[in-house]
């Protein structure tokens, strides 16, 4: 029975190709077959040795019944003990011919056996042969198919970026990022660039719905309480919270990813106008189908790997035959952006959420808000669940000039202009896995919770972080396929233990009565919060969000280190 990891590519069931690059013994099950003679007895014929200068040897031997491994080198076991980890490079080269060309380091003693039936009938689960291309494909040109290219392309892979729109989208979405997310942004050397776009907020409150003022105007309601975001500043904006309307990071990525083409042509090519409409598989690299939506011509795309980016309603996720499981929340909500005269504009306070049982609500100054100047906002704000109307009938002057008088302050009626509207429902999905085979999922695709604490783009953006390490470990450093599961159990462990149950407290915590949200312990903490109770609360938003996939991987071999050295000296 093959076993996971090296098991299946050494003992029972070998692929018809060998891994490409680097390997860490402690992927390894168990070893077997594996010793001085062949499991049918016979002696195991052993390479020459290699020159003693010479820091590689390249040989060639047949294709068929390929049996390849390692035999044991001087100071291997030390090695193991004092790092817990061995590795080893090796590189396989497959001719057109029936032969296999591999160069392994020179301090390595190789076996080869023929016990084994052809291997061109093994299911590989190793690297792509010559043949692939070696580029990576992403379907859905959004921020995170954008963040994802970005991060590829900067490390040296080049990508196939799909996207059906004639360009990128500018439909109001997300526009708050804090924590992990930051870090991640100041890793890929953006989040500079980005603060220069957006701007640093102070806090983020909770409020009541606003009040009157005894005057015929409209004035802020309550303060129920603040959580404070003061240390940022433009040298270190990673300790603040960064507001950015999602179109405008997209147009960032895209600008950076042409200078990326620029220094390296071809890096990212884009394919506008290219809706999805296959997937396929092969294990040895991805075909995708692509159709112009206008001329319905199709073409394939092919890569070694395929990335699922494009949103909620994912044909990747479709074509793969992953579901999304979990539920919809009744509500709906309503985001407008809204060039509005600035009028009693808090010192601190001014992105907020409004607590109201039913029209909750977020208000969010996209744009540095000035006493008396006109500036953009947005306004994300709860319908009422029973309201049956539709999405044109939701988005009417009329319907939006009664939501905005339970949010704008001022003169009656308040002055503004309505740039940007969209009607969205609210979920709290995840897929039942975000990778399978060659092929991967990030962001929305992958997982779908409501927005209030700005935990959807920001967790999309997380995803392509640790996925971007994951596939740079494969592709250069020959680690093995199973990394992109290790991505997938990562990510959607951090979704069901912290994004999803944060995010619904944090609806559920605006959906109620202002009398009540003064007993929720959240707002009672952040009434005068201690730097030890800002601490605790921001440490997660730092550590568990964000997935650190070489530690993550460093841990587990640790994990499997007893198993792997007991098996290696039964093995040698």
């Amino acid at each position: 029975m093959a076993r996971r990891g090296f098991d299946a590519r050494f003992s029972t069931a070998p692929p018809n190709l060998l891994p490409l690059g680097r390997h860490n013994f402690s992927h390894i099950g168990e070893i077997r077959g594996f010793g001085p003679r062949t499991e049918a007895g016979d002696p195991i014929p052993k390479i020459p040795a290699a020159a003693p200068d010479a820091e590689h040897q390249t040989f060639k031997f047949p294709f068929h019944g390929l049996h390849y491994g390692i035999k044991r080198f001087p100071g291997m076991m030390d090695q193991i003990t004092q790092s817990k980890r061995l590795e080893y490079f090796f590189r396989v080269i497959v001719t057109e011919s029936n032969v296999f060309e591999i160069m392994r380091p020179a301090s390595t003693e190789t076996v080869v056996t023929n016990d084994h039936h052809n291997l061109q009938t093994k299911q590989s689960t190793s690297l792509p042969s010559s043949s692939s291309s070696d580029r990576v494909i992403i379907a859905g040109a959004g921020p995170t198919g954008l963040f994802l290219a970005y991060k590829l392309a900067k490390s040296g892979i080049k990508v196939d970026l799909v996207e059906r729109l004639p360009d990128i989208s500018d439909a109001p979405r997300a526009a708050g990022y804090y924590g992990a997310t930051l870090l991640a942004l100041k890793d890929a050397g953006l989040l500079h660039l980005a603060a220069q776009r957006g701007y640093l907020t102070r806090a983020v409150g909770w409020r009541t719905a606003v009040q009157d003022d005894g005057h015929g105007n409209k004035t802020w309601g309550r303060l129920l309480c603040n959580i404070p975001f003061d240390q940022g500043s433009p040298e270190r904006p990673e300790m603040g919270m960064l507001l950015l309307p999602q179109p405008k990071l997209c147009e960032l990525l895209k600008e950076q990813i042409h200078v990326l083409n620029g220094m390296q042509p071809g890096s990212v090519k884009f394919h506008f106008h290219s809706e999805l409409s296959n997937v396929h598989d092969d294990g040895h690299g991805v075909t995708v189908t692509v159709r112009n939506p206008e001329t319905g011509i199709e073409r394939e795309l092919r890569g070694i790997l395929f990335v699922g980016a494009d949103g909620a309603k994912s044909k990747a996720r479709q074509l793969l035959g992953i579901k999304l499981q979990g539920h919809t929340w009744p509500e709906r909500m309503i985001a407008a952006d809204v060039l509005l005269r600035n009028v009693d504009v808090p010192p601190l306070t001014q992105l907020h959420f409004v607590v109201h049982p039913v029209h909750f609500a977020m208000v969010i100054p996209l744009e540095r808000p000035v006493e008396g100047e006109t500036t953009l906002w947005r306004f994300s704000m709860a319908t009422d669940p029973t309201d049956n109307s539709t999405e044109e009938e939701l988005v009417r002057e009329e319907n939006l000039a009664r939501l905005f008088e339970n949010y704008m302050v001022g003169p009656r009626p308040p002055q503004y202009k309505v740039v940007s509207k969209t009607v969205y429902r609210l979920h709290q999905r995840l897929a039942n896995r975000m990778a399978i085979g060659r092929c991967a999922l990030v962001g929305d695709a992958a997982h779908l919770n409501n927005p209030v604490g700005a935990l959807g783009l920001s967790t999309g953006i997380l995803d392509c972080d640790a996925l971007a390490t994951a596939i740079e470990m494969i592709l250069h450093e020959g680690g093995p396929l199973s990394l992109l599961s290790t991505y997938s159990d990562a990510r959607r462990q951090v979704f069901q233990s912290f994004v999803s149950p944060t995010s619904t407290a944090n609806k559920l915590r605006l959906q109620q009565e202002p009398v009540e949200a003064d007993d929720d312990w959240l707002i009672r903490k952040m009434q005068n919060p201690t730097l030890e109770t800002l601490h605790d609360f921001i440490q997660p938003y730092i550590t568990v969000w964000r997935t650190d996939m070489r530690t993550l991987v460093a841990e587990q071999a640790a994990r499997d280190e007893p198993i792997l050295k007991a098996n290696l000296s039964e093995a040698f």
